[in-house]
């Protein structure tokens, strides 16, 4: 029969721990269920840190067809983490403070067992070289796709750039066409609702160089993530950037050459058509653990937080191993 104890040094039975473990998973949060319980603090934490450690113990050896890299932002001050996800499962594998080719490097060591690695068909990142070079160093067979929610996040930079430089021009020559526009440009053309149709047509008119780059964007969406072939991906891209480059738009022409230099990994979407897009849906879950938390002391607490509530593991104390 298994002991009463969850460790050799624990301090509560492992029919507690089991109970604390629930009322977390329905509370989510720490302070609530320490003092319902009448727990401390680092006692709850305690409890949690254990229940990880057992998780990751058990969790399944198994392969990952297809793994997602990105960035989740720790605290105010450009303080970021590296967290690696299974994007067909969406969940969390392993998660690594900042965002360096290092840290990247030991979340995907972490994440996929070294016999594994070489069955891995597919990583999903966006076009930070740390994550480009921790990818190709740690998984070398796996091909690499960019993140095409990433992409378009670069486009509409690039428009809205392109707006504000124009509305400058417009203020300073004593107009104000562009007024309260911004969240049209933003928008798929698809999902503006009919009742901005006509102030999305004027505002349009007079932003010329705006509506280039949003009817680029616009291009790109509904043709390149289309095609079929490895081929026609890199013919359609090649003759985008060309077609994007010669508008003479500033902001465009970056976003295009930047396009440009990463056509492999966009046109690999073809065969694996992934993104990060489970990844982005836990950034959010991630970021209402530290809103309900208000913040974590240290970076050890928050992993521990992530994978406790989506890691997927099993973190029963009562099973026999």
């Amino acid at each position: 029969m298994k002991t009463s104890w969850s460790e050799p040094h624990g301090r509560f039975t492992a029919m507690f721990e089991q109970v604390v473990i629930q009322w977390l998973q329905v509370a989510r949060c720490q302070s609530a269920v320490a003092k319902q319980l009448r727990l401390s603090f680092d006692q709850v934490h305690s409890i949690m840190e254990r229940a990880v450690g057992r998780g990751l113990a058990r969790r399944e050896d198994l392969p990952v067809k297809y793994v997602g890299i990105d960035e989740k932002s720790m605290r105010k001050g450009h303080r970021y983490m590296t967290v690696v996800s299974d994007l067909e499962s969406g969940r969390v594998l392993e998660v690594s403070e900042s965002r360096t080719q290092i840290s990247a490097e030991r979340a995907l060591r972490g994440a996929v067992p070294k016999r594994f690695r070489d069955r891995v068909s597919a990583v999903c990142t966006d076009m930070w070289p740390a994550f480009m070079n921790a990818a190709a160093s740690v998984l070398p067979k796996a091909k690499m796709v960019h993140d095409r929610f990433h992409v378009s996040k670069h486009l509409n930079d690039a428009i809205d750039k392109t707006r504000r430089e124009e509305q400058r021009g417009l203020l300073a020559d004593g107009e104000g066409g562009l007024k309260n526009a911004r969240y049209l440009f933003m928008r798929n053309f698809p999902d503006v609702a009919a009742g901005d149709l006509l102030r999305f047509e004027e505002a349009r008119t007079v932003a010329e160089k705006t509506t280039k780059v949003w009817e680029a964007k616009e291009t790109f969406r509904m043709g390149f993530w289309m095609q079929s072939t490895v081929a026609s991906a890199r013919n359609y891209l090649s003759k985008w950037c060309e077609s994007a480059i010669e508008k003479g738009i500033p902001a465009l022409t970056r976003v295009a050459n930047m396009i440009a230099s990463h056509a492999e990994g966009l046109t690999n979407y073809v065969l694996h058509p992934i993104s990060n897009a489970k990844a982005e849906n836990l950034n959010g879950k991630i970021q209402h653990l530290k809103a309900s938390a208000r913040g974590f002391r240290s970076f050890k607490n928050y992993r521990i937080n992530i994978l406790f509530y989506h890691g997927h593991l099993d973190l029963n104390p009562l099973k026999i191993p």
